[in-house]
C-alpha cells in the first residue's frame, strides 16, 4: 500500500514538471514570435500597444488576427491616444488647473506658466524680479494696433497645440502678436508664408510688415521683388501711389534697379509718383497725363522750388546725363520743376568733356564693377512676340547698338555703316563694351543673367550675348540691358551736393511743411502710434531733438528707434542748418 502511494506521488511530480516545462516552452515561443514580428517591420510603439491590450484581455489564447483586422485595430488604438488634442481642449480651451490669468485686449485667458515659458516674453517675466513676476493675474497693455484678439489668441493657442493656422488675412496680426511675446517660431513661419506669397498687390504690404517688425529675410526678398518688378508696378497707379517716400528713395538709389526703355521713363515715373502724393484720387491711366500737366503747370515759382527740394533725395539718383541725349528731352527737362537748370547745364558740360576724352583716348577702358553699376546706361524692352529687333533712341556717344532676339538667342550688333542710324557714329575700329544682360519672365523671375561682362566690338560686328529658351507661359519677357562704352562720369548724386548746400534750410523746410504737411503729420502719427512718447525736448543751440521712447518690445525698439533717430537728425539739420 505504502509502495503504491510513493509511486503515485512520483508520477504526480513528474506530471507537474512536464507541465511547467511546457509552459516555459510556450512562453519562449511567444516571445520569439514577438521578436520576429518586430524585425519584420512592427515598431516598438505597436509592441507597447499590444502588451497594453493583452493586459486588459482575458487570459485565454486568441488566434492571430488577419492583416486587415490588425490595421483596423491599430487605427482605433491610435485615435484613442490623441494627447495633443486632449491637452489643447482641457488646458487651453477649458483652462483646467490654471495657475495664471492673462488679461489683454479686454479678454482673459486662464493659462499655465509651464506652457507660457516657451515665449521669451513670459520667460523673462516669470524669472525676473518684476512686479508681476509672481502675480496670479497679469495685465498686458497692448499698444500696437496690429495686435488683435484673434491673432493674440492664436499665438497663445500655438503654445498648447504646436500648430497654428496661417492665412494672408491674419498674418499681420500674428506677426505683431508673436513679436510682442517674442515667439520666434511663429514669426519665422509667418515670414516664410509671406515670402512664398509675394504678388504685385501684396509686396508693399509685406515690405512694410517686415520693416516694422525687423523681419530681415522677408525685407530683402520684398525689396528684391520691388527692384525686379518696379517697371511693371509703376504702370499701376493704384499701387504706385502707396509706395512710401522712404521706399522710393531706396529704390531710386539701387544701382541694379531694372527699368524698361530708359532713364527718361524712370524720371517720368518719379513725376507720376510725386503727382499721386499730391492728388491720390487720380488712378486712371487715361486721365493721368492730362491731370499731371495741369498740376505741374499750376505751381508757382516758390512751389516749384519747394517741390524740387522736398524730393531731391529721390531725383538726385536719376542719371540725368543719360536723359539729355536729344534736344526734346533737354527742353522737357528744363520745363519740369524737379531738376534745377544749373544741374542740367553742368551735366551737359561734363558730357561734352567726356565725349572729347573718349575720342582722344587710344587705349581701351577697364572699369570696376562698382563704377559700372553707378554709371551704366539702364535700358529695357518688353518682348511679347518673336522675332524682334530694336535699338534705344538718343545720341549715346556715337555708339549705335542693335539687339535682335529669335529662337532663344539674343545678338548684339555695333551698327556703324551697314544700317541707317539717326545720329553720327563713332568709327573707331574697335571699342570695348561693358554690359550686363538680364532676362526676366512676366513674374520678374530671372531666366538669364550674364553678370558684368566686357567684350570688344569692331565696326558692324555682331555677337551672341545670351542663349535661353523661355516657355510660352513665360511670355511676355523683359530684356534689361546695362552698358557702358565711355569713361565713368561723375555719379549723379555729386551734382546735387553743392546745390543743396547753398539752400536756405529754414525757408525751404517751411515751404515743405506748407506743401506736404499731411505727409509730415502722417509720419509723426506713425511714430506716436508705435511708441509711447514721454518727453520731447527741442534745443536750438546744439540742434538736438531728443525723443524719450518707451517701446514695448526689442524688435520694434531696434528698428523704429533707428528710423526715428535718423529722421530726427535729418530734420534737425534742415531746421538749424547745422
Amino acid at each position: 500500500m505504502e509502495y503504491g502511494r510513493v509511486v503515485f506521488i512520483i508520477a504526480l511530480c513528474n506530471t507537474l514538471v512536464l507541465l511547467l516545462n511546457w509552459e516555459s516552452c510556450f512562453l519562449g515561443i511567444n516571445r520569439m514570435g514577438q521578436l520576429l514580428g518586430r524585425s519584420s517591420g512592427e515598431t516598438e510603439a505597436n509592441d507597447v500597444e499590444m502588451v497594453a491590450e493583452s493586459t486588459r484581455a482575458s487570459p485565454s489564447r486568441k488566434r492571430k488576427t488577419t492583416g486587415d483586422n490588425e490595421m483596423e485595430t491599430k487605427k482605433k488604438k491610435i485615435s484613442k491616444l490623441d494627447t495633443a488634442k486632449y491637452i489643447h481642449k482641457r488646458l487651453f480651451v477649458d483652462g483646467a488647473k490654471s495657475d495664471i490669468t492673462i488679461c489683454a485686449l479686454g479678454r482673459t485667458w486662464n493659462l499655465h506658466r509651464l506652457y507660457l515659458e516657451q515665449c521669451k516674453f513670459f520667460d523673462s517675466l516669470f524669472r525676473g524680479h518684476w512686479k508681476d513676476s509672481n502675480n496670479a493675474v497679469v495685465q498686458i497693455d497692448v499698444v500696437d494696433p496690429n495686435v488683435t484678439v484673434e491673432g493674440f489668441n492664436m499665438v497663445l493657442e500655438s503654445l498648447y497645440h504646436n500648430e497654428i493656422e496661417l492665412d494672408l488675412e491674419n498674418v499681420a496680426s500674428l506677426v505683431a502678436s508673436a513679436s510682442m511675446l517674442s515667439l520666434d517660431s511663429v514669426i519665422e513661419r509667418c515670414a516664410e508664408l509671406c515670402a512664398e506669397s509675394l504678388t504685385d498687390e501684396r509686396v508693399l504690404e509685406f515690405y512694410a510688415l517686415a520693416e516694422q517688425y525687423g523681419l530681415l529675410d522677408l525685407f530683402e526678398k520684398c525689396f528684391q521683388y520691388l527692384k525686379n518688378n518696379f517697371w511693371r508696378l509703376s504702370n499701376k497707379p493704384e499701387i504706385l501711389h502707396t509706395v512710401s517716400h522712404v521706399t522710393m528713395v531706396k529704390l531710386m538709389a539701387a544701382s541694379d534697379l531694372l527699368v524698361v526703355e530708359g532713364e527718361l521713363d524712370l524720371y517720368e515715373t518719379i513725376k507720376k509718383w510725386i503727382f499721386l502724393q499730391a492728388v491720390p484720387d487720380v488712378v486712371d491711366n487715361n486721365k493721368m497725363r492730362t491731370e499731371m500737366e495741369k498740376y505741374y503747370s499750376s505751381l508757382t515759382d516758390r512751389d516749384r522750388d519747394a517741390l524740387c527740394r522736398a524730393f531731391a533725395d529721390i531725383t538726385c539718383n536719376i542719371r540725368v546725363g543719360h536723359i539729355v541725349s536729344s534736344v526734346k528731352t533737354i527742353n522737357d527737362l528744363r520745363k519740369d520743376p524737379l531738376v534745377p537748370n544749373e544741374i542740367i547745364d553742368q551735366v551737359l558740360a561734363d558730357n561734352w568733356f567726356l565725349l572729347l576724352c573718349n575720342e582722344e583716348m587710344k587705349e581701351q577702358i577697364e572699369i570696376r564693377d562698382e563704377d559700372f553699376h553707378l554709371n551704366a546706361h539702364r535700358l529695357g524692352r518688353v518682348l511679347d512676340s518673336v522675332p524682334k529687333c530694336w535699338r534705344w533712341s538718343g545720341f549715346n556717344f556715337g555708339v549705335d547698338l542693335l539687339l535682335n532676339y529669335n529662337d532663344g538667342v539674343i545678338t548684339l550688333k555695333r551698327n556703324c555703316l551697314s544700317q541707317w542710324t539717326p545720329y553720327s557714329t563713332n568709327l573707331k575700329f574697335e571699342i570695348l563694351l561693358h554690359y550686363r544682360l538680364i532676362v526676366g519672365n512676366k513674374h520678374g523671375k530671372f531666366l538669364y543673367d550674364s553678370t558684368v561682362c566686357s567684350r570688344s566690338f569692331r565696326i558692324d560686328q555682331t555677337a551672341i550675348i545670351a542663349r535661353f529658351l523661355p516657355t510660352a507661359e513665360e511670355f511676355p519677357i523683359a530684356v534689361h540691358f546695362f552698358y557702358l562704352v565711355t569713361l565713368p562720369s561723375k555719379p549723379a548724386l555729386k551734382y546735387w551736393e553743392p546745390y543743396l548746400k547753398k539752400s536756405d534750410s529754414w525757408t525751404n523746410i517751411t515751404d515743405i511743411f506748407h506743401l506736404y504737411r499731411g505727409t509730415v503729420m502722417s509720419w509723426f502719427n506713425y511714430v506716436f502710434r508705435t511708441c509711447n512718447v514721454i518727453k520731447i525736448s527741442l534745443q536750438k543751440e546744439d540742434a538736438e531733438l531728443i525723443f524719450v521712447l518707451h517701446l514695448r518690445n526689442f524688435r520694434t525698439e531696434r528698428f523704429v528707434g533707428l528710423l526715428v533717430l535718423k529722421s530726427i537728425n535729418h530734420l534737425s539739420n534742415y531746421f538749424f542748418n547745422k
